[in-house]
């Protein structure tokens, strides 16, 4: 399979796609793969899948609501938040002040 560049949109640049991918979708690429390399791959598909949940938990929180929720360590409805939602907060801080929140 030989691949092809295609022009992206302009935020992206120029991307490599291979035939099979254009014609199937990305998964039917991965047919020719050994178990380790599928995998791998899975295994990044789950993690950006849960770096998105992550993304998407805080995403209508402005700074005020988010820096009231670091100090208090309570989410909006002012219940304790979950490991989930320490992780999505820290991630939504970081979107937001560009850095790791404090202590």
């Amino acid at each position: 399979m030989r691949p092809e560049w295609h022009q992206g949109p302009p935020s992206e640049g120029p991307r490599l796609r291979s035939r099979a991918m254009r014609r199937d979708g990305p998964r039917a690429a991965m047919k020719g793969r050994d178990g380790k390399e599928q995998c791998e791959w899975a295994r990044l598909e789950r993690h950006f899948r849960y770096h998105g949940m992550l993304v998407d938990r805080f995403r209508s929180a402005g700074p005020a609501l988010v820096l009231d929720m670091v100090r208090s360590g309570r989410n909006e409805r002012g219940q304790a938040l979950s490991a989930f939602e320490q992780e999505a907060l820290v991630e939504r801080y970081c979107e937001i002040f560009g850095r790791w929140p404090p202590g």
